[in-house]
């Protein structure tokens, strides 16, 4: 017997079980952070976020006619590329910039006026019924 794992269709932010062991284990990051001089050795350091982003396992998006998402996979495209002339330990500042974004907050829908809702009922009267 086969058992698939999806996510829940009434959750979509449900965590997914996944087998991190079929994973390909990431060789390449890309990190956010500044440089600064350390104090003691006076050598230029890169002070960046404790978690980098695993650019080499990262899959491109769908993007169809999506001038956007096919800029975004033409950027990941480019930094894999440039990633595979890196010699083991070796690193390569890109210029780019660093966007931090909040989550938008979405209003709450007056469920009044919900037509999906009305169209429900009250399953507690349903059950009484059958």
């Amino acid at each position: 017997m086969a058992i698939f794992e999806t996510q829940s269709p009434f959750n979509n932010n449900a965590p997914v079980a996944n087998n991190n062991a079929d994973r390909p284990k990431t060789q390449v990051y890309g990190n956010a952070g500044y440089w600064a001089v350390d104090p003691e050795t006076q050598e230029r350091t890169h002070i960046s976020l404790p978690l980098g982003l695993g650019i080499d396992t990262m899959t491109p998006k769908a993007a169809g006619k999506s001038q956007l998402m096919q800029a975004k996979n033409a950027l990941l495209t480019q930094l894999k590329e440039l990633s595979e002339k890196l010699a083991p330990g070796e690193e390569m500042e890109i210029p780019l910039t660093f966007v931090l974004r909040r989550v938008a907050n979405h209003e709450q829908q007056d469920a009044t006026n919900n037509s999906f809702i009305a169209q429900m009922g009250d399953l507690a009267q349903m059950q009484k019924a059958g």
